[in-house]
Order: structure tokens, then C-alpha cells, then sequence
């Protein structure tokens, strides 16, 4: 199976297709979410801390560049400033779970998640490995607020990076 972008889906996502015939599997990028028909009410999910978004930078790839939705994209947001964070929400309804795109690398920086303000999960996206399509899958339910707060930076090189999520 494969997203209207092209990309192939993954176990998760194509499990979750075969049982709803992709009914609830929706992909919202960081940003630009202008192929969907309400693509501007999708970027608002969204809510990056600093003067507007200022502690998070955008890297963009350049390639691949689709016009369709799905992971996988050519674009990330990506901190290295201690306590950085990016609210997602309020989540789509009926949504059952999240996957969080988080990129691994030996760049990467701890982080939490928070639903509705208390904590839910503690990881890291520091890691041996490069890993581009790395995600963390939370059940939370539609209608709250996520917010991912990353932990301590220990250097300037530190790139805590986020692709965008899935919600099932």
C-alpha cells in the first residue's frame, strides 16, 4: 500500500488501512498542508514555542518535494534549545493514536510528551543510527493537546528534529 505521496506504507500504517480501509489514517506534516481540502485548519495543529516558532528552524531537503500527503516528506523542524516546544492539538477527532515522526541521529536530544499537560512518555532521538522515518506511537485520544517538549541540549550541535505526525 502506498500514501497519495507516493511513499510506502509502513507495518503500522497499513495494518490500521486493512482494518479501517484507511478511513481514520490521516498524515499531517510540520507544515504546508496544502494539498488536503483543509490543509490551513491542519497547519494550525501546530503551535512551535518561541516569538513565533523562533526556537525551531525549518531544514528543508529539496527532494523529495510531493504534492500529496503522506510521511516521509522533504522537510523538518528541528531545535537545539533546552525546553523547546510544540504543541499539537487540539487532536483530530476520532483520533485513537498518534505517531510522532521524530528523526534519530548523533544529533539528536532527549524529550517528553506531555497530554494535556502532564507527562505521558520520555525518550530520545540520540542515537547511533540515522533513522529518518524514527517514530514514537502514543494512544491518546482525539480532542486533547500534545505537546512534545524536548530535555536538557548539551551542545550548540544538538538538532532535536520533528517531521510531522500520523493519527490513526
Amino acid at each position: 500500500m502506498i500514501w497519495p505521496n507516493g511513499t510506502v506504507f509502513d507495518e503500522l500504517e497499513e495494518a490500521e488501512c486493512m482494518r479501517t480501509k484507511c478511513a481514520s489514517l490521516r498524515y499531517v506534516h510540520h507544515c504546508c498542508n496544502n494539498w488536503h481540502a483543509n490543509g490551513t485548519q491542519l497547519d494550525q495543529l501546530w503551535a512551535f514555542s518561541g516569538t513565533n516558532g523562533s526556537e525551531w528552524q525549518t531544514k528543508v531537503f529539496g527532494s523529495p518535494e510531493f504534492k500529496l500527503p503522506g510521511p516521509r516528506e522533504g522537510s523538518m523542524r528541528w531545535t537545539n534549545v533546552s525546553g523547546a516546544a510544540v504543541s499539537i492539538g487540539p487532536l483530530p477527532v476520532g483520533t485513537q493514536r498518534t505517531a510522532l515522526y521524530m528523526p534519530t541521529s548523533l544529533r539528536g536530544a532527549a524529550f517528553r510528551v506531555e497530554l494535556d499537560s502532564k507527562q505521558i512518555y520520555a525518550g530520545s532521538t540520540l542515537s547511533n543510527t540515522s533513522n529518518w522515518v524514527a517514530r514514537t506511537v502514543l494512544p491518546v485520544a482525539g480532542g486533547r493537546m500534545l505537546t512534545v517538549v524536548v530535555g536538557d541540549v548539551v551542545t550548540n550541535s544538538t538538532q532535536f528534529s520533528l517531521v510531522g505526525a500520523t493519527f490513526f
